[in-house]
């Protein structure tokens, strides 16, 4: 039996390359994910049983139709949906109004988000829920998956780098200066490939007819180790003066919070939620699904001066995110 699978954010927000992704042989459609009815002709037309969200982890009114289009679907065929949510490993920081620690994806984290009081939750958790409710409401199966801080260079066609280590390295170029925060903080960390498999072995489940947990309790960290951001500061400071990019090869502490804020484009108190947080969760049902990372944290580093090369190769986008945390409302976006 076939399967067909809907991708959001495929072309990272830039829609005229959906021609192109037509000549890669990807079905590319460009609408607004807001439009309930043009998305439920879609996945009707098209005969989707799973779709990946990965345009928004912040705005919970872009992944409704989504869901409610699978609910569709499956009162067609009698077929079970699925529905795949991308959220981030920074909601479980206590910069982000994470109350409860440390946590396993193994842990009932679902009920430890809804503890959360909704004026103190950030917007990834308030997401999570909505999203897990609003499916299970409409019986359609959803997972939410946590990437972690992502590295490395992808290999599709377009938007092949992340946010964060990216984003430090432009801003460290533009400064001719490497900064770090004043205080140490580490992030659950993964290669962009361990990531990729990560989404193909939970796909694999579900076409084998062996979805692992969902609903309330199909919640994944898609995380490998763990990086500091003082030693991503100083690899970074190394081959940036190595390069003649950087006028020391040792880290300075910001000299304030408004200059990182306009260097990162991020704005405060978000900027060092992103780039000096210390997120604390495990990956522990990595075992289940059959995910055997093959990066770690040694081999980051490694590499750190390859991070800086595929910055300097590949054009600079604006993160998303930067551009959510600079409103104080979500805004209605399209993908």
């Amino acid at each position: 039996m076939a399967w067909n699978i809907l991708i959001t954010g495929a072309a990272g927000y830039m829609h005229e390359q959906v021609g192109h992704f037509t000549s890669l042989g990807v079905n590319a459609v460009q609408c607004s994910l807001l439009d309930e009815d043009k998305i439920t002709g879609i996945v009707l037309e098209k005969n989707v049983d799973i779709i990946i969200h990965c345009a928004s982890s912040l705005d919970p009114n872009l992944a409704y139709p989504l869901i409610s289009a699978l609910q569709k679907r499956r009162q067609t065929t009698g077929k079970d949906t699925y529905f795949i949510h991308t959220a981030g490993m920074g909601a479980f920081s206590k910069e982000t109004g994470w109350p409860h620690g440390p946590v396993k994806d193994t842990d009932p984290v679902f009920e430890l988000e809804k503890k959360v009081p909704e004026h103190d939750a950030f917007p990834v958790t308030r997401v999570s829920v909505a999203i897990t409710e609003f499916a299970q409401k409409l019986n359609v199966t959803s997972f939410i998956v946590f990437p972690p801080l992502v590295y490395g260079r992808g290999t599709g066609p377009y938007k092949k780098l992340s946010v964060q280590v990216p984003g430090l390295i432009r801003a460290f170029i533009a400064q001719k200066m490497v900064y770090k925060f004043d205080y140490e903080g580490r992030w659950p960390a993964a290669h962009i490939s361990d990531v990729v498999d990560y989404y193909l072995l939970l796909i694999d489940l579900i076409i084998q007819g062996k979805p692992p947990q969902s609903g309330e309790k199909g919640y994944y960290f898609a995380a490998t180790h763990y990086l500091s951001w003082w030693e991503i500061s100083e690899g970074l400071a190394k081959s940036l003066h190595a390069r003649g990019l950087a006028k020391e090869p040792i880290p300075a502490v910001w000299p304030s919070v408004e200059l990182a804020e306009k260097a990162l484009g991020f704005p405060s108190p978000y900027v060092q939620v992103a780039f000096s947080s210390s997120p604390q969760g495990t990956a522990d049902k990595k075992y289940a699904i059959g995910w055997e990372p093959k990066w770690n944290a040694p081999e980051f580093f490694n590499i750190i001066d390859d991070e800086v090369q595929s910055v300097l190769d590949l054009d600079i986008a604006r993160a998303s995110i930067a551009d959510f945390f600079a409103k104080d409302n979500v805004e209605g976006s399209k993908e």
